[in-house]
């Protein structure tokens, strides 16, 4: 009889622990954003960033609560709304970033969860962002072409001598 009360207490609370951490699935509960374009930023200059939300990252959906949002080095942020567009699931938002620099921006996607962008440098050309100068990037092709035509060469080479007759 102990036994019985012991195990049904044990029961008891693992459905007691259980039942309060389940969650109900979240069926259709996540999309994915994607930009128009990359926009060419410069500080204090409005810029329109298209975008459209797709649920599953395949339909295009209308949500409410849609921004963008703007986090700077110093991680202060700024909320810029998004207005619905004439296609389903396109907005526009204009943004305007305060300063040059590197600034994260995350997309608030209405009842979906935000949806992360990775950061966009403001106030530099495109040639600025990239880290290594021209010399490095068109050396490196240089020398990986390079390798390419040694190694064809080779291979013929060696091609050539294991058919030659001895």
């Amino acid at each position: 009889m102990r036994s019985r009360v012991g195990a049904l207490t044990i029961l008891g609370a693992v459905l007691l622990v259980g039942g309060t951490l389940a969650r109900p699935a979240g069926a259709g509960g996540w999309a994915v954003t994607t930009l128009d374009d990359v926009p060419s930023a410069e500080p204090g200059v409005p810029v329109e960033v298209g975008f459209t939300i797709r649920q599953h990252g395949v339909s295009p959906v209308d949500v409410e609560d849609v921004a963008i949002e703007v986090i700077g080095p110093d991680g202060t942020s700024e909320i810029f709304p998004a207005q619905s567009a004439e296609l389903q699931g396109h907005y526009v938002s204009t943004v305007t970033f305060p300063d040059a620099g590197e600034f994260e921006w995350v997309v608030h996607q209405g009842w979906f969860s935000t949806q992360d962008l990775g950061t966009i440098a403001v106030g530099t050309t495109v040639a600025e962002q990239y880290r290594f100068g021209s010399v490095l990037r068109y050396g490196l092709l240089v020398v990986v072409g390079g390798a390419a035509v040694w190694l064809l060469a080779d291979l013929v080479a060696f091609r050539r001598r294991a058919l030659a007759p001895a």
